[in-house]
């Protein structure tokens, strides 16, 4: 009976050994193929920052360069570089690093908007000239004024732009700048309605800024305003008062 016992227990003892050698097998492939995961994703995200920073380094050339032509002739670069972004180094199905937070439903729709907001920046910075044309100036009764502006790209072409990216200020005589609203048009998508309130009198500035650069700027003498009418879209006609009672049209 005793030599049973041994028997079995010795059978026991090496069957436990084979699968905690088996076992411990494979673990260690599960961990080793883990790894080997890890470490290509790594390499894939060095790529993917080593892309990002080339596509960085483009864009800063094309904010630098003094016209459109610079421009036209980097933008396929820059398109070429964004589509390889977005087909090469994205996964569809992607593994591991969900875990840490790469990944969010949501990556898609904010890339898209940075592209969006980065592209109109650098349109307005390559020809500052044709980003924003004066279409229209309107002087109320109530002290407030109204211009028309119209974006553009570079090529002068009218764009519909989303108008957080833009800014307007008034500077009137004694130097104090005054924000202006800005307001995209319902009824026209390309025209953005710049409202203020303007109480002094005398001569002002209006500064139109597309990111930090100034794309379109125009001087206005303010004075007392009692009657308003405006022409056709682009032949803006002031009819002010210099006085009580005169108006000149």
């Amino acid at each position: 009976v005793a030599e049973n016992i041994d028997s079995t227990f010795e059978s026991l003892m090496k069957v436990l050994e084979k699968n905690k050698i088996e076992l411990k097998t494979e673990l260690q492939k599960v961990a080793k193929t883990k790894l080997e995961i890890l470490e290509e994703q790594t390499t894939g995200l060095v790529a993917l920052k080593k892309q990002m920073e080339d596509a960085e380094d483009v864009s800063d050339c094309v904010l630098v360069s003094p016209n459109s032509v610079a421009f036209m002739q980097t933008e396929r670069a820059i398109i070429k570089r964004l589509d390889k972004l977005a087909t090469g180094v994205y996964e569809a199905s992607p593994r591991e690093l969900p875990t840490f937070g790469f990944y969010d439903d949501s990556l898609e729709s904010k890339f898209e908007q940075v592209v969006a907001h980065s592209a109109q920046i650098w349109s307005s910075s390559i020809s500052p000239g044709k980003s924003v044309t004066i279409v229209d100036e309107t002087y109320w009764e109530d002290d407030s004024v109204r211009f028309t502006v119209i974006p553009q790209d570079y090529r002068g072409i009218p764009i519909k732009i989303d108008s957080a990216v833009m800014r307007a200020t008034i500077k009137d005589p004694k130097g104090n700048t005054i924000s202006c609203v800005l307001t995209p048009r319902q009824d026209d998508y390309s025209l953005i309605d710049v409202t203020a309130d303007v109480s002094g009198l005398g001569r002002h500035l209006l500064s139109v800024y597309m990111g930090e650069t100034i794309v379109a700027s125009a001087e206005f003498d303010r004075t007392r305003v009692y009657l308003r009418s405006t022409l056709p879209l682009g032949q803006a006609q002031k009819v002010i008062s210099l006085d009580l009672d005169e108006t000149d049209a």
